[in-house]
């Protein structure tokens, strides 16, 4: 039992739907449910009742979920006692593209969390870009291309875009599909400031059309809870955002002329005088991956 199993797990209880819970932190609903999965494993009790219309707690989670909010207020008059000491940081904020912390080894996340205590704040690639350029932050999780002239990128890794819908969606098991059927049906895409819509949008002039945005979504979770109520949109997501999540009833299309992949990399200044911290977190960060740079 851990205290991040505990979080989701509270969040769970409040919220009665993981998609709501994991749009409360940086989670998928899926990775939600897969930690909880395991608590129930651990401890050999039922703690939620899962069904179409959301969750509910069990007489064993009802009384988990009570220890549970008791653990959380000891914590944070701990945190509160101690944090009152001066902490070194690299950089107060710590911005990647929303829902990409899916994707970070745990040794990575712990090196932004609590080695070096930084605050991830998730939003689109354009917008941490920006961050680096105006001071915000020194360092961010970012996907390319395409590249900003101002930056140095270090390749992390990559992930695989894919096309989602809704179980009822027309498209939804067909095979043979090709990019160009899609030209008829409506999307849910990000935001602008995320580089996913422009390369959504060039793909579409590719194949001679222009997508028909309906709605824009500021994350994966947003876009999940859209599909869920409009079974007629496509939306676009990553390819580890679909498993394990049972309140979810979303697929990806199978496109036989589409392999979307997408590369991450760590952004900085180019030619930034770095101090120590700075140093060492680049170091250790890079150690992680296998890495090239792009200038």
């Amino acid at each position: 039992m851990t205290i991040k199993q505990l979080k989701y797990f509270i969040s769970v209880c409040e919220s009665g739907s993981f998609t709501q819970a994991a749009q409360q932190g940086y989670i998928s609903p899926q990775g939600i449910n897969a930690s909880i999965l395991q608590l129930e494993q651990e401890l050999g009790r039922q703690l939620l009742i899962r069904h179409n219309k959301g969750v509910k707690a069990t007489s064993d989670g009802e009384f988990l979920y009570k220890k549970a909010c008791q653990i959380m207020l000891v914590l944070q008059e701990c945190y509160d006692h101690f944090h009152a000491q001066q902490v070194n940081t690299v950089s107060p904020q710590f911005p990647l593209i929303t829902d990409i912390l899916l994707y970070l080894p745990m040794a990575a996340c712990d090196l932004v969390l609590n080695k070096y205590n930084m605050e991830i704040r998730p939003e689109g690639g354009y917008a941490c870009e920006s961050d680096i350029l105006n001071g915000k932050c020194t360092f961010a999780l970012v996907d390319g291309p395409p590249f900003n002239p101002k930056l140095t990128y270090v390749h992390c890794f990559k992930v695989e875009r894919l096309l989602v819908v809704n179980k009822s969606h027309r498209l939804a098991g067909q095979k043979n599909l090709t990019f160009s059927d899609l030209r008829n049906f409506k999307f849910i895409m990000p935001n602008a400031t995320f580089k996913t819509y422009g390369d959504f949008f060039n793909l579409c002039l590719d194949h001679n059309f222009t997508p028909n945005v309906a709605i824009q979504a500021n994350s994966l979770s947003e876009t999940y809870s859209l599909l869920t109520r409009f079974t007629d949109l496509i939306g676009i997501s990553y390819d580890d955002y679909l498993k394990g999540n049972p309140d979810q009833n979303i697929v990806a299309l199978s496109i036989n002329d589409l392999v979307w992949v997408c590369d991450i990399f760590l952004a900085y200044k180019k030619d930034v005088d770095f101090n120590d911290q700075e140093v060492n977190f680049l170091s250790d960060f890079m150690s992680i991956f296998s890495h090239h740079t792009i200038a």
